[in-house]
């Protein structure tokens, strides 16, 4: 990978610790789940914000712009992804990257990649940005095309970018085993005219009286902490129904953590 690191990056020389460029060795990274999906779910992930992203300090970890765009101003204070990335940007960073400057330089390559990641492999799960965002709609209207490819798997996201969801709709390209969850985060929603499935950020310490009754995503307590189930011992969200063959979910909410 075309990654390029800083090792005496810091908040008062202003370099950053991770920037890259696109070339022949930039490649996709996907990975089979996490600590919370579990395993199963295959998934990639692209960096999250408008922004570079940048620690407490001011240190500088990556100032390559975040894939999110305007869709970042509703959640910017809470989102998990950005959180997540400034935790553990060792781990996660040089990955992101790629997979972001393919999606902005090289659809064909990543799409191709994709392809070929499913020839080789049985994927009964998948996940498009579990960080980051649709980078367009020409991101979102392929992955509808290569979903529709792909009837035997499940595949699923959350994404405020609900306009590529109304367009596609328009034009017919959502296939149905792609559940498309819009995220809301922690403003309920007074309006849904197309009847989609909105997903919310709930704050245990003081839980939203409007989210009540809605189905809580079981893998965080109200405290926010992990339960010890996993997206792939739940279901609901790839499927769009209780544990995956319940009743059909059209609202859920998460705990905050």
């Amino acid at each position: 990978m075309a990654i390029i690191k800083n090792a005496n990056a810091n908040a008062k020389n202003g370099l950053p610790m991770y920037t890259g460029y696109l070339d022949e060795t930039t490649h996709i990274h996907i990975i089979d789940g996490n600590s919370e999906m579990g395993k199963g779910i295959y998934n990639y992930s692209t960096l999250a914000g408008d922004s570079a992203l940048v620690k407490k300090d001011g240190t500088v970890i990556t100032d390559i712009e975040g894939t999110c765009g305007h869709h970042c101003a509703n959640c910017e204070d809470i989102c998990y992804a950005k959180n997540y990335c400034k935790r553990n940007h060792r781990g996660v960073i040089p990955a992101y990257i790629d997979n972001t400057l393919l999606l902005r330089g090289d659809k064909d390559k990543f799409f191709r990649e994709l392809e070929d990641f499913f020839h080789y492999n049985i994927v009964g799960c998948f996940r498009p940005h579990v960080s980051g965002e649709f980078i367009d709609y020409d991101h979102f209207e392929r992955m509808c095309k290569f979903i529709a490819k792909h009837k035997e798997t499940r595949f699923y996201c959350y994404t405020e970018a609900e306009e590529y969801l109304d367009r596609a709709e328009d034009e017919g390209i959502v296939p149905d085993n792609f559940i498309v969850w819009i995220s809301c985060c922690d403003k309920l929603r007074k309006s849904n005219p197309r009847n989609h499935r909105l997903v919310y950020l709930d704050n245990g310490k003081n839980p939203n009286p409007a989210f009540k009754e809605m189905f809580h995503c079981p893998k965080n307590t109200p405290k926010g902490k992990r339960s010890g189930i996993t997206c792939s011992m739940c279901k609901t969200c790839p499927y769009g129904k209780a544990g995956g063959k319940g009743k059909e979910i059209r609202e859920l909410a998460i705990w905050m953590h």
